[in-house]
């Protein structure tokens, strides 16, 4: 018993041990491009949303609400609003509450990998490209002592000098297209390659991320999300780049919007609200639950239950009895008649009046007692009990004028005494 408990001990020590070391051991990070406010991953937004809630007097925060919902719920307010993810499509309503939030003054920033249409064709502007990172592929270029790109800050404004950034090139694969010819501000350039002919390319300056008045407000479009992220924001003096750009919106209450990132639209996109935008399957939903409520209402007076029309019993008695009488016929048996017979006769005077026919030490008393009970004499009871007696324990057959004195002898006594 000793050595198992210790074994036992010995057990829970090595697993408390194993779960200490394993719980001390470094976490290997998650590559996967998520920009949640809650991620500490290297490509969430935590250290980038806690550094902006600290440094931006107005306030800065984060919500789900989509462009429409701000729209509706700051009517009359200007706010700036980031929005930052992989792949930007929005619906058409919502395009129209963005444009309705910068006509009256608010400041929409858009960092996305990849723009829908409708975003080129309302704004001006679009992204492609994407955000893809591949860590195996850093690995070796810095291995390699592969240079960096180069961003190079231009701005509109005179706060900020002019100024070249190094990141990864894996953390700006995203390229801007302009569309618009109204005048724009480029905030910061990079290098990209453009062909000059089916056989030439050659290396130019583009813009990453330009801003541009409309209505009242203004909109910002860069197409480089990684930059937003905590990988980004922590590697060298690169955090510079990105409070350059957020300080675009420095007068301004902020608020960076999850509405359009992968997860949350997913989450959103539930089958019933995917039913009740198509306006046959929603009228075919409204008609159902109609249908489904007006036959809760039809029937839910209580019914009478059918009563069924149930014949009353029959007296099977008689039937029986024939029957019984038709085997006995049959296979004429009368030996075997009288003594049933007489077992139920027996059994109807010890029951009535406690006379024991069998006991033949007793033949006096049970004579005495018939005799007063029939009326008859008592020599007459001892002769028919000595009889009955006689035939029963008889191995002979019986023939049918024996039978029927001999049962009328007993039926005859019941009904005397009233039985």
């Amino acid at each position: 018993m000793k050595l198992n408990s210790r074994f036992l001990i010995g057990v829970l020590l090595f697993l408390v041990l194993l779960l200490v070391a394993q719980w001390q051991m470094p976490r290997r990070f998650q590559w996967t491009v998520s920009f949640r406010h809650d991620s500490k991953q290297p490509f969430g937004c935590y250290v980038m949303d806690s550094l902006m809630k600290i440094s931006i007097p107005q306030g800065y925060g984060v919500t789900d609400k989509s462009l429409y919902q701000l729209d509706r719920a700051l009517p009359d307010s200007a706010i700036g609003v980031l929005i930052v993810t992989e792949s930007f499509t929005p619906s058409d309503t919502d395009v129209s509450a963005l444009l309705r939030l910068l006509r009256r003054g608010s400041h929409v920033m858009i960092v996305a990998g990849r723009t829908s249409e409708n975003v080129d064709d309302s704004l001006g502007f679009g992204t492609y490209g994407g955000c893809s990172f591949n860590l195996s592929l850093v690995r070796r270029m810095v291995a390699s002592g592969y240079s960096r790109d180069s961003l190079h800050w231009v701005g509109r404004r005179q706060t900020y000098p002019k100024r070249i950034y190094r990141v990864f090139p894996q953390i700006v694969t995203g390229e801007l297209a302009v569309y618009t010819k109204k005048k724009y501000h480029t905030l910061y350039n990079k290098w990209s390659q453009s062909w000059i002919t089916d056989s030439t390319m050659e290396w130019k300056e583009e813009p990453a991320a330009v801003s541009q008045k409309i209505g009242d407000g203004q909109l910002t479009v860069c197409c480089d999300p990684l930059l937003f992220t905590n990988y980004t924001v922590l590697d060298q003096d690169n955090a510079h780049l990105t409070f350059r750009l957020m300080n675009e919106m420095d007068s301004l209450p902020i608020l960076r919007t999850e509405a359009y990132l992968e997860k949350t639209i997913q989450s959103q996109s539930s089958p019933l609200s995917f039913v009740m935008r198509q306006p046959p399957l929603r009228w075919a939903v409204w008609l159902t639950a109609g249908g489904l409520l007006l036959f809760f209402l039809c029937t839910s007076r209580r019914r009478q239950r059918v009563i069924p029309v149930m014949s009353p019993p029959q007296n099977r008695s008689m039937e029986f009895i024939e029957l019984i009488g038709t085997l006995y016929h049959q296979w004429h048996d009368n030996k075997d008649l009288v003594r049933k017979k007489y077992l139920f006769f027996a059994e109807t005077l010890r029951r009535q009046l406690m006379i024991d026919v069998d006991d033949e030490a007793s033949d006096r008393q049970s004579v005495d007692i018939l005799s007063v009970h029939t009326g008859l004499r008592r020599e007459v009871i001892r002769q028919r009990l000595k009889t009955l007696r006689q035939t029963v324990s008889s191995d002979d057959d019986v023939d049918d004028d024996d039978m029927r004195r001999i049962i009328d002898e007993m039926v005859e006594i019941e009904q005397l005494i009233g039985l």
